[in-house]
């Protein structure tokens, strides 16, 4: 019985750390070629949601490049993503499978915590054009500063 009671204990004590799997995200802090939205294709490793959300509208920027009057330099690497939400109701958004450390793939579990860490930054200026303002006074080359604040969702 004791045999046993310590086999129990033991599958249990693995079992529990099998279950803390840490997931790892791909590619984290957007290393890419600098470039506007939609230029070159996708972010490595990362999908870009307003494809499905808003197919008409530009994807996520990868910067520091010198457009939109954005000018930050990265927090970690070499570059960054830049998101936009628009004034026709439109935003930016990206997404990826998420993975554990030996590479298989995990949902997010309900009543589970989870901790996360980001550097988000806010730009003073982002200049550009809108196809709400375009539609309505149809002025090609009108361009607004994009830069209310915005939500992040998880």
């Amino acid at each position: 019985m004791k045999f046993l009671l310590s086999l129990f204990f033991i599958c249990f004590y693995f079992l529990s750390f099998s279950q803390m799997n840490k997931i790892v995200l791909k590619n984290p802090s957007f290393e890419d070629t600098p470039r506007k939205g939609g230029q070159f294709g996708e972010i490595k490793d990362w999908f870009d949601c307003g494809l499905i959300n808003f197919p008409n509208e530009s994807a996520p920027d990868i910067h520091p490049m010198d457009f939109w009057s954005v000018h930050k330099e990265a927090f970690e690497g070499k570059t960054y993503i830049g998101f936009v939400v628009r004034d026709n109701d439109s935003w930016e958004s990206v997404s990826q499978e998420l993975t554990t450390e030996n590479g298989t793939m995990t949902p997010m579990l309900s009543g589970s915590c989870y901790k996360l860490s980001m550097a988000a930054a806010w730009s003073e200026k982002h200049m550009s054009g809108s196809r709400l303002k375009l539609k309505q006074k149809g002025d090609k080359k009108q361009t607004y500063n994009y830069t209310t604040p915005a939500v992040i969702r998880i």
